[in-house]
């Protein structure tokens, strides 16, 4: 693949719907498939919304945080849920809107919480390419247009970045079919909606799927992509091009799983299939040197003269000292570490520490560097892979789901004194794998999806 390969037009059909989905019994089997993931499911029939008297939330410990369910909703194209995100900027607003992505099949959807419990869907984006099952999905900021940026990416290993902005000039009736084409065609249709949303920008360089996307928390331009190609790629979205690829040497020998940036952005880490996790910092002169430089390339450039992107093969560490088998979701936790393995269990810990001397060379040599574990927090009923993790914004709180419904919610101030859950998320018609649980903003509202296309939503109790 070529790694200065940047944008691409592409035509992405974009359907609008103003109903709520119905939710009820699903016959997806919610499991994916070790070898090639995820597995194709039929298109099922649309079922009857779950209704509240089945939620059950068991507490362990009372005056923490509580959440109860609220409401549920199914998708219609039978095909597992793998991701979901919040838009974090809204929620800064003067009025507060609580938008959210949900990623699976070929399609990303979005919607709005309400005050009144319920969720809508905004809109709708299908893929024209069926083969295509998103995984990720992340939310930036345009300053200067002051809109939404929405990047998705999955199995097809390109990534797409949807942009929203306001609809000017319409008609009385705010019904209107937009055409916009460059040198593909663009098609949408918007019905009753000031609202639009474009799929402005496409990116491709990956070999493989991709697995996860995250931007960068202050360079609101900076995306991060990790790849089934045992790689990881920084990109600018403003000019389309790839800054750096991160493989080779003594970087990912596997599928690369999940990625995140530190809170100031000044490191990566990652982890994957390999049972490693490898940290690599940004702020080296070279790579400073190609985030300036590609600020600075016109659109029209970057697909014309090669940029030169750089391969970095070195992480400044690597650990597989953690986990024993895949690790699949990682995030940084102040400058300590958050990571998921199919071992049952989220660790909390950091690199360094006594090295293994007890340990034959060989041994020390695959494991890598030296790491403190200081907890092991039990994820019960968790032992497949692609289930990922939330941090709430203070990073007060956590959340995960597992493999039979359930999302176990964790006070990380008070894991000195317990690992156990403070609350344990349930209902009785999700029954499903958890793939992705997140936060609001402001941690009011906690949103999960699952293997049978169901979006559920619990409310933070005040």
């Amino acid at each position: 693949v070529d790694p200065t390969a940047s944008v691409r037009s592409t035509r992405v059909k974009v359907v609008f719907k103003f109903s709520m989905w119905n939710c009820g019994p699903s016959d997806t089997n919610g499991l994916l498939d070790e070898e090639d993931m995820p597995p194709r499911a039929k298109k099922g029939a649309r079922s009857k919304r779950i209704k509240q008297s089945g939620a059950a939330a068991s507490i362990a410990t009372p005056g923490d945080a509580k959440y109860s369910f609220t409401a549920c909703l199914k998708e219609d194209h039978g095909q597992p849920l793998f991701g979901v995100a919040f838009n974090p900027f809204l929620v800064q607003a003067e009025v507060p809107q609580y938008i959210f992505a949900t990623v699976g099949s070929n399609r990303a959807s979005i919607y709005e919480c309400h005050e009144d419990g319920n969720m809508s869907l905004l809109q709708a984006y299908v893929d024209e390419n069926p083969d295509e099952v998103y995984y990720s999905a992340c939310w930036t900021h345009d300053k200067d247009k002051d809109v939404a940026i929405l990047a998705v990416g999955g199995y097809l290993g390109i990534i797409r970045l949807i942009r929203f902005c306001e609809s000017k000039n319409q008609p009385s009736n705010r019904k209107v079919t937009l055409f916009f084409r460059l040198m593909k065609s663009i098609y949408f249709q918007l019905i009753s909606s000031t609202k639009e949303y474009t799929n402005y920008q496409t990116l491709s360089g990956h070999g493989n799927a991709v697995n996860e996307l995250k931007f960068h928390p202050h360079e609101l331009t900076l995306l991060v992509s990790a790849s089934k190609d045992n790689s990881i790629r920084l990109w600018n979205i403003e000019t389309g091009i790839c800054i750096a690829v991160f493989s080779g040497g003594r970087a990912h020998r596997d599928e690369v799983l999940s990625v995140d940036f530190s809170i100031n952005g000044n490191k990566i880490i990652s982890c994957g299939m390999d049972q490693s996790v490898k940290f690599w910092d940004i702020r080296t002169a070279e790579i400073e040197q190609r985030i300036a430089l590609a600020k600075t390339v016109p659109e029209s450039s970057s697909r014309k003269t090669p940029f030169p992107t750089l391969n970095v093969i070195a992480p400044f560490g690597s650990t597989c000292g953690v986990h024993r088998n895949y690790v699949d979701c990682v995030r940084w936790y102040g400058d300590l570490v958050l990571s998921k393995s199919t071992e049952n269990e989220i660790a909390l810990w950091m690199l360094g520490g006594e090295p293994r001397l007890d340990l034959p060379e060989e041994r020390q040599n695959y494991l890598g560097d030296p790491v403190t574990v200081i907890r092991r927090l039990p994820l019960r009923n968790c032992s497949i892979w692609f289930v990922k993790f939330d941090l709430e914004p203070s990073m007060r709180f956590m959340v995960a789901g597992n493999q039979v419904g359930e999302v176990m919610l964790w006070d990380l101030s008070r894991v000195k004194e317990t690992q156990t859950p403070i609350q344990v998320l349930s209902h009785t018609k999700s029954s499903k794998a958890v793939r992705q649980a997140a936060f609001s903003a402001d941690s009011r509202y906690i949103v999960y999806v699952c293997d049978d296309g169901t979006i559920h939503r619990w409310d933070r109790i005040r």
